[in-house]
């Protein structure tokens, strides 16, 4: 809400909070180089802001899920190319491990790509 040449802030609200919940506020509001009334006026009038860091836990864990399964797919290849290597022989079986493999891959960096911007896109409208 803007605030017009005569609308000076001159009315106080009071609220209570524990100890760890004022300095947990303080950090957020640090964090966000705001002041903590600034910070706690914001969130009360919702403006948008990146307070409630809590939204993007969600597409955090999945980014890692992601992330894991595409480090155990290369981890795979890798034993198959070390197998393969070290036999001398590289069969049609195996390429087709490896194209399965890759598939798998790239359809894993696509849910990479897909998470991380449904996060941009979320982190853009933030003013």
């Amino acid at each position: 809400m803007a605030r017009g040449k005569d609308n000076t802030a001159s009315q106080r609200i009071y609220i209570r909070v524990t100890p760890e919940e004022k300095e947990l506020i303080k950090k957020y509001a640090n964090i966000d180089k705001l002041s903590t009334t600034d910070y706690l006026k914001k969130l009360a009038l919702k403006e948008v802001m990146i307070s409630n860091r809590l939204e993007y836990t969600n597409d955090l864990k999945e980014l890692n899920i992601h992330l894991g399964k595409i480090g155990n797919n290369i981890n795979q290849l890798t034993a198959h190319v070390n197998r393969a290597e070290k036999f001398q022989v590289i069969d049609a079986s195996t390429i087709n491990h490896f194209r399965v493999f890759i598939g798998q891959y790239l359809d894993l960096l696509k849910a990479v790509d897909t998470t991380l911007k449904l996060m941009f896109k979320k982190i853009s409208k933030i003013k």
